[in-house]
């Protein structure tokens, strides 16, 4: 493709994930990241909007374990380059680290709720369990 193909293919791209076509969009970034090594900054693009849309809770196939392999090769895609793309190449590798760790609280929020139910339920077996022995005892 030409460059003002890859620029048009990429907006069109954009466009679909800022309306909410997750799949679509997914596809023709992925498709962009993979083209030729003389498009460097569209796969540049690509690979950040890829990592973005992987972020994106909205997404339902998002997921920490795809955005960090499109931020894998967008760093070696970068292969240490100051550019314009470097701040935003930190700025994702930030996100994905606050989103690393925001799952990771929420799953140790869920196994505490889990435990919170499960002590309720002994506590409420133990009561009723004191509650007949009560009861035995009386008679």
């Amino acid at each position: 493709m030409q460059a003002k193909q890859l620029e048009e293919a990429l907006q069109t791209a954009i466009n679909f994930v800022n309306k909410g076509h997750f799949y679509v969009a997914e596809d023709q970034l992925s498709t962009l990241a993979h083209e030729p090594r003389n498009a460097t900054r569209i796969r540049q693009q690509a690979l950040s909007y890829l990592t973005l849309l992987y972020l994106n809770k909205d997404n339902p196939r998002a997921s920490t374990s795809r955005a960090t392999r499109s931020l894998d090769q967008l760093n070696v895609l970068h292969n240490g380059r100051q550019n314009e793309q470097t701040v935003l190449f930190e700025a994702l590798g930030y996100v994905l680290e606050a989103r690393i760790l925001l799952e990771q609280a929420q799953r140790q929020a869920d196994i505490s709720q889990q435990r919170q139910q499960q002590l309720e339920q002994e506590i409420q077996a133990l009561q009723l369990a004191l509650d007949k022995l009560r009861q035995l005892s009386l008679q």
